[in-house]
């Protein structure tokens, strides 16, 4: 499949040759980025991270402006969930 050679092998040691550097660098990557996306996968699903949309309805706008609303629950859905932003 490759058609190189990754490795030498000698009785007394073996190296990576650059084929097999390049292909282990890559692989070092490779499993570190799926280790972060399983990670943030769970995240997710926990509700850690990701949108929180809040509506609202007319009559609750008696409440005041959304922008009031919004900077009241923006810090504590932040402590909450850090990685969450939050639209209004």
């Amino acid at each position: 499949m490759l058609e190189t050679q990754l490795f030498v092998r000698t009785s007394r040691s073996v190296a990576l040759t650059a084929a097999g550097a390049t292909l282990h660098d890559r692989a070092r990557e490779l499993l570190a980025q799926a280790a972060r996306d399983v990670d943030e996968v769970v995240r997710i699903g926990r509700g850690e991270q990701g949108r929180l949309d809040v509506g609202f309805v007319t009559s609750a706008l008696a409440l005041g402006p959304i922008e009031s609303v919004r900077a009241s629950v923006t810090p504590h859905a932040s402590r909450r969930a850090p990685r969450c932003s939050v639209d209004a």
